[in-house]
């Protein structure tokens, strides 16, 4: 119920910054009456319990209250801060490794992850040099020698222990 050349960008953006699912958005005023907005919901990337709340991880940094967790979604175990994971994903996603293979991040205090990968395997990281760590895991696990492996500890520069169980 306001006059659009009254109506002001700022207000419009706080409100929509303000709903957590929404990804971007663009707003034209076209007068003499009409606002278009084009909204982009954000994308799911992983489930996390904190504080004994589910929350949903969403692409566009911010979290997502929800009732149930979402099964198509990696599982986030710990407390990282959403840039500790954000940090994480960008790795993955700079590495060879597909991130649609992972089943759970576990984050440590120390913060360094493990990754649990659908078929099983688990892979622990180092605290840096992830996008390294993930490709050599990837040639790694590609030897047929390791098919039976399920859990690569690569925290260890220069040095896979393997524990084929």
């Amino acid at each position: 119920n306001e006059n659009i050349f009254f109506l002001s960008k700022k207000k419009i953006t706080n409100i929509l910054n303000s709903n957590n699912l929404v990804e971007t958005f663009l707003v034209k005023k076209s007068y003499p009456s009409d606002l278009n907005i084009k909204i982009k919901k954000t994308s799911f990337l992983a489930n996390i319990n904190l504080d004994g709340k589910n929350f949903i991880i969403g692409s566009n940094k911010k979290l997502i209250e929800s009732q149930f967790d979402n099964q198509n979604l990696p599982v986030v175990l710990g407390e990282p801060s959403i840039s500790d994971f954000f940090k994480l994903k960008d790795d993955i996603q700079k590495s060879s490794l597909n991130y649609y293979d992972i089943k759970k991040f576990n984050f440590f205090k120390s913060k360094r992850w493990d990754l649990e990968l659908v078929n099983g395997v688990l892979i622990k990281l180092p605290i840096n040099n992830n996008i390294e760590t993930l490709n050599n895991f990837i040639e790694i696990a590609k030897l047929s020698k390791f098919n039976n492996v399920k859990t690569f500890d690569m925290r260890i520069k220069n040095q896979v222990i393997v524990d084929g169980q």
